[in-house]
């Protein structure tokens, strides 16, 4: 998935979030509502016991619009994410070998992410602030 974000502002270059865009959407607790039976978004007809395929824009990449304020809402959680991500220490060699079963509650909370996610959250941040809205696509 792409995940290109244009900006209103015809100024501002498409910035590219690539994975890192539904990362931060998780952590702005969004993402939940998009791919969970029961969301706004998420059809599911249980006489048929079939999951409608209409998904929702954001994750299909169909040029979904964020609004301005939406825009800044974001800015603001993604500062506030790379914020918190800097304090983060790096991973023991315990929890770097503890095998992928290993059930999300034994795992440290919150997780160190990319460092190179945390400064592409920082740019998003400084990018939707000027944007006046985008599409994702």
């Amino acid at each position: 998935m792409g995940h290109d974000l244009y900006a209103h502002n015809k100024d501002l270059k498409p910035f590219r979030m690539g994975l890192a865009w539904l990362h931060l959407l998780e952590q702005c607790g969004s993402y939940f509502t998009y791919i969970s039976k029961g969301a706004r978004w998420y059809i599911y007809d249980e006489r048929k016991s079939v999951i409608d395929k209409q998904y929702p824009a954001i994750i299909c990449n169909c040029r979904f619009e964020i609004t301005e304020e939406e825009a800044k809402v974001l800015a603001r959680i993604a500062q506030n994410y790379a914020a918190i991500q800097r304090t983060v220490g790096e991973p023991s060699e315990e929890e770097l070998n503890a095998p992928i079963t290993t059930p999300d509650s034994l795992k440290p909370f919150p997780g160190k992410v990319r460092q190179d996610w945390i400064e592409l959250f920082v740019h998003f941040a400084e990018w939707a602030e000027q944007s006046q809205g985008f599409k994702v696509h």
